[in-house]
């Protein structure tokens, strides 16, 4: 039994030392991604690779990232004026938000303000840069204005933030279409954020030979112009099965692309967890040797409740654990060779029961809705004979008169394309001929 004991105890202390290893390299994670998703970055992946999960746990580290920011840039002003009562400031700032009223709308209000003008009417230089008064203040309040609105994550799809506990910004790609009037009517993307856009191959933006079908719609202009637009405070990440499958006028903006390779759960103290699976095993056996003896029935519920308890204290221990994702990333989405591989460390709780990874399942029951098929009318094959019969029917039917009337309309029209196509060649030939006599 000693024996027992220290072997589990070894094995316990070095899964515990996997966790601290696990932990430094989600600080490691966390510095890569601010040192390379920034802008707009494309992840691509087969389905179930980890596309989704990983932009999720993306958006916990940049919400992070972004409240520092916030932090930094408060301070930084507060440091420059430091003869102002900044704390009143963010009093009426506070009032005006719980209001309704907009970072902007803010702005023009105090910048009305006599007070407020005086304020903030000497502008301020670096030995570098000049900056006006107004637009240091403007830079405050829409940083106050994020921290009051504390949510840093704009997604298509539903994500929970573990970190802020409320869900994201609901997106549509329509907030890119700056030439499309009634788009613009509902404009809004705000500072201090990241957009998540999955599947971007189901949007307006997917592949198409010309551009200027994005272009009309101004998309491709916004987003060329987005860290201008947005001084640098909002990342756009999209993913895609396979990025050649957008469109290649958006396709060629990302700063960066990525790939998934794989994930691995890690830092789970499985011996722990082992253990606590055998005590339940033991339980269950010993219920079992109840039923069948048919004594000490009524303590059959304890025995449930505790081994509830144990499943529940495994499921404790794995939501404490992390998950690695192997990534390859490029700068150029056509060049493979020039591609390095990270190893991303997330706390499993931000990437898993964040978001539903099954969003699309509502259209299984629409579907199902607006069929006549079910469980009990369904055709069930009996036997080999007839698992053909249909088929063979169908494959020796005659074409119905719509079909034929198809496929003629069909023919005509090829006939008439290479009708055209051979006057063109014999017009060619013709003007050449004559230039040749000239």
């Amino acid at each position: 039994i000693s024996k027992i004991k220290k072997i589990f105890s070894y094995k316990l202390r070095k899964s515990i030392k996997a966790r601290y290893r696990c932990i430094e390299n989600c600080f490691k994670t966390k510095d890569w991604i601010d040192e390379n998703i920034y802008y707009i970055s494309a992840n691509e992946g087969k389905v179930g690779s980890g596309k989704s999960s990983f932009m999720v746990g993306v958006s916990h580290y940049r919400t992070l990232s972004y409240r520092e920011r916030i932090d930094d840039d408060m301070s930084w002003i507060e440091l420059i004026y430091f003869q102002i009562d900044f704390e009143a400031l963010k009093q009426t700032i506070n009032e005006l938000y719980t209001n309704h009223h907009t970072a902007s709308e803010i702005v023009d209000t105090l910048l009305n303000t006599p007070e407020i003008q005086n304020m903030f009417a000497l502008s301020y230089s670096d030995y570098l840069t000049e900056y006006e008064g107004s637009e240091l203040l403007s830079k405050y309040i829409h940083a106050y204005c994020a921290q009051l609105r504390n949510n840093y994550t704009m997604s298509s799809m539903m994500i929970f933030n573990r970190i802020t506990n409320n869900f994201n910004i609901d997106f549509d790609a329509d907030v890119f279409n700056i030439k499309d009037e009634k788009a613009m009517s509902k404009y809004y993307v705000p500072d201090y954020c990241t957009i998540v856009d999955d599947e971007l191959a189901l949007s307006s933006l997917k592949n198409t030979s010309d551009y200027r079908v994005i272009s009309s719609t101004g998309a491709d202009s916004y987003l060329r112009l987005i860290r201008q637009v947005k001084e640098e405070t909002v990342s756009y990440l999209f993913s895609s099965q396979n990025t050649s499958r957008i469109a290649p006028i958006v396709r060629e903006l990302p700063n960066i692309y990525f790939k998934q390779l794989g994930i691995e759960p890690c830092g789970q103290l499985m011996p722990l967890q082992h253990s606590l699976e055998k005590r339940q095993n033991r339980l269950s056996r010993r219920i079992e040797k109840y039923l069948k003896k048919q004594k000490h029935l009524d303590l059959i519920p304890q025995l449930k409740a505790r081994i509830f308890d144990l499943y529940q204290e495994r499921k404790k221990i794995e939501a404490a654990s992390f998950r690695k994702y192997a990534v390859s990333y490029s700068t150029d989405p056509d060049s493979p060779t020039e591609r390095k591989v990270f190893e991303a460390y997330f706390p499993i709780s931000w990437v898993r029961g964040t978001y539903k990874s099954h969003e699309y399942n509502a259209l299984e029951h629409e579907l199902n809705a607006g069929s006549k098929i079910n469980d009990f009318n369904v055709k069930v094959i009996q036997s080999f004979k007839d698992s053909h019969i249909d088929k063979i029917k169908k494959l020796r039917a005659p074409e119905s008169g719509q079909n034929k009337k198809e496929k003629k309309e069909d023919d005509k029209l090829i006939a008439e394309k290479v009708r055209k196509k051979i006057e063109k060649e014999k017009k060619a030939k013709l003007e050449k001929v004559k230039e040749i006599k000239k």
